[in-house]
């Protein structure tokens, strides 16, 4: 379903949820951003949870450049859906503990 806002940018419409069943990345359309390849990233990063890797709730459509530039920082987004995947039954405890303080090597590829 098309929410308002990837209606508003022009990223989601049909032609574009077309192209992404081919495998292509969409593009937004309008707005301040228009031309910019959208891409999809992983709120906690898999190299800190694994067990995150294809969890829908741990995804965010994200500019691909703003998704380069990023840094695996927690902050309290984060910490605070690391709690609910946790209470969920998605996240281990000990991982629940590594974000929580901060623990985990930097980023080593580009999800």
């Amino acid at each position: 379903m098309i929410n308002e806002r990837t209606e508003r940018l022009g990223c989601l419409d049909a032609d574009k949820l077309r192209n992404m069943r081919k495998g292509e990345a969409p593009n937004l359309r309008k707005g301040v951003y228009a031309g910019d390849e959208l891409s999809v990233d992983h709120i906690i990063p898999v190299n800190l949870a694994p067990e995150l890797g294809n969890v829908i709730a741990n995804l965010e459509l994200m500019l691909l450049r703003m998704n380069a530039g990023k840094k695996d920082v927690v902050g309290a987004r984060r910490e605070a859906l690391a709690k609910q995947l946790n209470k969920a039954g998605l996240l281990s405890n000990a991982v629940l503990k590594a974000v929580a303080e901060h623990e985990w090597a930097p980023r080593t590829y580009s999800d």
